[in-house]
């Protein structure tokens, strides 16, 4: 699959993707979202964030977005389970419960916001948050599992695997998680073998990563020096990203 440049997208300083749209801050603090597969209406091909001016980071889980300006108030929009991330559907408000909120993860029906030392979570079906008890300094959803990371150990649901090195982060695609090493390689697990098999093995050809993301599809890791390395979970093996012309 080939990448595509967003040409309508200028002067971006924080990007995101989730389920089925992903968001963009640009220069001004206003917040571009494109996608929506679910809306056949063409006003939700692509929108700009109604009431967000000031925004420094977007952050989407599961079908969950929140801005968040330079004071850590968050702006949030999405549904409730099952139904697309559109926001003039599902308009942006305040959430106080994910102020200063550092990172989000998330599926369909639940997602949590690392704030400070602790994981601030919601569900679909309930708007009150909900503490998530952890040593963890990140949090992920495999498919249907909950996992946080602490040091070199990561926790599925009761599940313990163990990497060659603490890890400084934790993504998932699908039934696998990755996280990057001290040394600065990309190591995964499949959680969806039995635990008594999960074993952290090394991405090939990766140089280290200054951030990772996880899709629905796949990984793809951004370097110090701008290069987008992507790559499949079952092949594990990255290829650069080609650069617009």
């Amino acid at each position: 699959m080939e990448p595509a440049v967003v040409s309508f997208i200028r002067d971006a300083t924080d990007v995101a993707a989730g389920h089925d749209v992903s968001c963009a801050v640009v220069g001004n603090g206003n917040v571009e979202c494109w996608g929506f597969v679910w809306s056949a209406d063409p006003r939700d091909r692509r929108q700009r964030i109604p009431g967000v001016h000031d925004a420094v980071r977007v952050l989407l889980a599961g079908r969950r977005a929140c801005a968040l300006a330079a004071d850590g108030a968050a702006i949030c929009w999405g549904p409730a389970e099952g139904a697309a991330l559109v926001p003039r559907e599902w308009p942006p408000a305040p959430d106080p419960a994910m102020r200063g909120a550092i990172e989000m993860s998330g599926r369909e029906d639940l997602y949590c916001a690392r704030i400070g030392d602790a994981f601030r979570c919601r569900r679909a079906s309930s708007p009150e948050p909900f503490e998530v008890r952890t040593q963890g300094v990140a949090i992920t959803f495999p498919a249907y599992q909950l996992c946080t990371l602490a040091g070199d150990a990561v926790t599925c649901d009761g599940e313990k695997a163990k990497s060659d090195s603490p890890l400084r982060e934790l993504v998932a695609s699908g039934n696998t998680v990755c996280g990057v090493g001290s040394n600065g390689s990309v190591q995964c697990v499949d959680t969806a073998l039995l635990p008594r098999y999960w074993r952290f093995d090394p991405v090939q050809d990766l140089p280290p990563p200054a951030k990772l993301a996880g899709g629905e599809h796949g990984f793809c890791a951004l370097t110090g020096d701008s290069r987008v390395f992507c790559w499949d979970p079952r092949i594990k093996t990255a290829r650069e990203a080609p650069r617009p012309p």
